[in-house]
């Protein structure tokens, strides 16, 4: 299960479609806000990662990032972004910046990434750091070889 986070009604639908293409299912959710009201909820699925957009009303990716985190440290995110590139302190607290456009070959290679880290936790052999490593603002960082630079 993968949680899509994406103010563009369109782009989030796209998504989850092309994750399920790959077999895994997606939920999408329009706003952060909406978002963060569920991870609090007891119907809350802990999901494999989250997928946020940066750019939404309200909250924005990094903030989501952050106020998720302080509820499931163990949250690992992908920021979709047409930005080229992250400026911010959340940067090292990411998966994988995927840039948009992007295609279904990107998608199955981060869910497959995604995947293994999810089965095997943290580790040398992804080059993960611990989930132990907490920044200043007591986030975890999650540093994965994997990151998409655009």
């Amino acid at each position: 299960m993968f949680h899509i986070i994406d103010d563009g009604e369109i782009a989030a639908s796209l998504l989850a479609q092309m994750i399920g293409l790959f077999g895994e299912k997606a939920t999408f959710f329009l706003s952060p806000v909406k978002y963060l009201e569920y991870a609090k909820s007891p119907e809350y699925q802990k999901p494999i990662a989250v997928f946020t957009d940066v750019d939404m009303p309200k909250i924005n990716g990094h903030e989501l990032i952050e106020k998720t985190r302080r509820i499931h440290p163990e949250t690992k995110f992908v920021i979709v972004s047409g930005r080229p590139a992250i400026e911010h302190d959340e940067k090292t607290c990411v998966c994988v910046h995927l840039c948009k456009p992007f295609y279904p070959d990107d998608i199955e290679q981060v869910i497959h990434t995604l995947k293994a880290c999810s089965n095997w936790q943290p580790s040398p052999l992804f080059g993960c750091e611990k989930l132990s490593d907490l920044s200043l603002r007591n986030s975890v960082k999650w540093t994965c070889p994997h990151i998409k630079e655009c």
